[in-house]
This record gives C-alpha cells, structure tokens and sequence, in this order.
C-alpha cells in the first residue's frame, strides 16, 4: 500500500514523503526496499515503534490509551463516544492537552469515523510485521520526536539510531506524540528545510 503510493507519486515528480505515527513506521519500512531519483528524503515524525508487540505491552499499560478505543466508536451514541475517546486523545498525544484548541479533536473525531480512514489503518496495519529492518535504506531520513511523547515511548528512539545511523534524529522539548499541531511551525519548517536542502543537491 505505501510503497504502491510511493511509486504513483514519484511518477508525477518529487516527492519529500512524511508519515507520522504508524504512518511514519510504515514509510520506513517502505522505503528500505524503495529506491527512486524523484524521492528527495523522508520525514519520520514520532514513528511507531520497531518492535511492535513490545509497543502493544507498552499502550496496555497506559492508563490513557483504551485498547477498544476505535470499535467503540461504532458501538455507542456518537456524542459519549467523543466524550470518551476525545479524552483518550487529548491526555495520551498531547504534552499540553489544555492548549490545544477544542476545534482540533472535533475535526479528528470526524476525521476517525470516516470508512476510508479507518481501512487506510487496517491496509498498513497489515503490511507491517512485527519487527523491520532498515538496512537497505539509502533516502535521506528525518526523524522528528516529542521528549514527552506517551503514545510512542522516546526509548524507542535508540532502536532508531541502531537501525539508521546516517538519519538526521532529534528530540523536541515540551511535545507529546502529535508533534505536527504542537510543534506545527517546527515541522513545517524542517519540510522547508528539507525541501531546500534537497534542491540544492539536486543542482
């Protein structure tokens, strides 16, 4: 499924790919048997884990994070199931929940229900196995992570300079799991970053 979207997209020019969350664990994995002239670099921001099983262990634990938080959307009146899991949102991916404007989880919660959203996660759910490896990545690799990440333990981060030792990491300060609205003007601004830098080396 992402290498397929990768492919479509370098066809039509290039392309700096960014994926957060299982999204950016997904992109990584992709990219280590993708290689093309038109893929200017990958952004990685708070990607899940390596080791899958060992995360599950971890969000189990979790007292913010409901294993049956998405099936229950379906299984309750739209208004409690908000009620329940805007909460579970707001505590596990945020560092400072309370700054973050009411506006944002409303439009997640739309978001979420949506049929296509929710099999986008079931299609790269099962692509990933429950460890990868990353030695066959050769596209410049970005990794971004929030020091107060909860969702997405930071110690994962070690697996991450093991696995990629030329990959540009760093960790934000005062951040949780969803960096790309906390930290909305860093990351834009690493994809700016990273946009210039790779049209300098394409010249």
């Amino acid at each position: 499924f992402v290498h397929a979207a990768l492919a479509h997209f370098c066809e039509l020019g290039p392309v700096l790919a960014v994926g957060h969350s299982l999204g950016g664990r997904s992109l990584l994995a992709a990219v280590n048997s993708f290689n093309h002239s038109q893929l200017l670099g990958v952004l990685a921001v708070a990607p899940a884990p390596l080791h899958l099983r060992a995360w599950q262990r971890h969000l189990g634990r979790e007292p913010y994070v409901l294993k049956n938080a998405i099936p229950l959307l379906n299984l309750v009146p739209p208004r409690l199931s908000n009620q329940v899991w805007g909460r579970v949102y707001r505590q596990s991916c945020y560092y400072e929940p309370s700054r973050i404007h009411d506006e944002v989880f409303t439009h997640y919660l739309t978001y979420l229900r949506l049929a296509g959203h929710l099999e986008s996660l079931r299609r790269i759910g099962g692509e990933l196995d429950d460890s990868i490896a990353l030695d066959q990545v050769s596209t410049p690799t970005t990794i971004v992570w929030g020091e107060e990440d909860r969702f997405v333990p930071v110690q994962a981060v070690i697996r991450y300079r093991e696995a990629l030792p030329e990959a540009n990491i760093s960790l934000l300060p005062f951040a949780g799991h969803s960096l790309h609205i906390e930290k909305a003007t860093h990351i834009a601004s690493t994809v700016r970053s990273l946009l210039n830098n790779a049209s300098v080396c394409a010249l």
